[in-house]
């Protein structure tokens, strides 16, 4: 199964799931409120991580020619891939990163860091980019980027409700108790496990293998 399937079944399973309970709970209103909640839920997770992508990631986009010769690279590699291209951006950071994210091919983003350009050389940027573009190709970043989102929307309702629990308990609570974090602590495991589902070990393996096909120099 591949990573968009993942998420797709996710996304679905998760939908269907509110929306029994909703039924369950309330009867016909239950049913409309639940899936008024699905879809909100849903739109939240799929469209969030571009919110998120504009507010933490506002590097520069990289247009025309470049002194890398990095638009130029990724134009051969995704015309091997036969996917259209993605927008590069440039982060201002000395710590070497390289990260493929977005929703699909089409709203793809490949974001590279300062620090990765000055320490590698041509030949090892176009393997990165290549990789990049594998994940792209292979829709891993679907999958990704999904799983980031509904990562951080669920750790932030946790911590509301954990800060809503504090204010009830009373401030007396220690700051690093089980009751003050109950939430976070309850629904942490389901989420690294819902992580390690989404986040298969073989979509590794087999974006470096597709990687190596789009390299010329693998």
């Amino acid at each position: 199964m591949t990573s968009a399937t993942r998420t797709w079944t996710f996304l679905t399973s998760l939908m269907i799931l509110i929306v029994i309970i909703g039924q369950s709970l309330a009867g016909r209103e239950g049913l409309l409120w639940g899936v008024a909640l699905a879809l909100t839920i849903n739109s939240l997770i799929f469209l969030y991580p571009d919110l998120r992508l504009k507010l933490f990631f506002s590097g520069k986009v990289l247009e025309g020619k470049d002194p890398w010769g990095i638009n130029e690279m990724v134009h051969t590699l995704v015309q091997r891939a036969r996917i259209p291209m993605p927008q590069i951006k440039i982060l201002q950071n000395s710590a070497p990163q390289a990260l493929a994210l977005g929703r699909s091919p089409r709203s793809a983003q490949i974001l590279l860091t300062q620090g990765l350009i000055d320490l590698f050389e041509p030949e090892e940027l176009n393997a990165i980019l290549a990789y990049q573009v594998a994940t792209i190709k292979r829709q891993d970043i679907v999958g990704l980027t999904v799983a980031a989102a509904f990562l951080d929307f669920a750790l932030s309702i946790c911590q509301l409700l954990d800060s809503g629990l504090r204010i009830i308990l009373g401030a007396k609570k220690k700051q690093n108790s089980l009751q003050a974090h109950f939430f976070s602590t309850l629904i942490s495991p389901l989420v690294s496990l819902f992580l390690r589902l989404e986040i298969g070990g073989s979509s590794y393996f087999k974006s470096d293998q597709l990687a190596a096909e789009l390299n010329s120099n693998p």
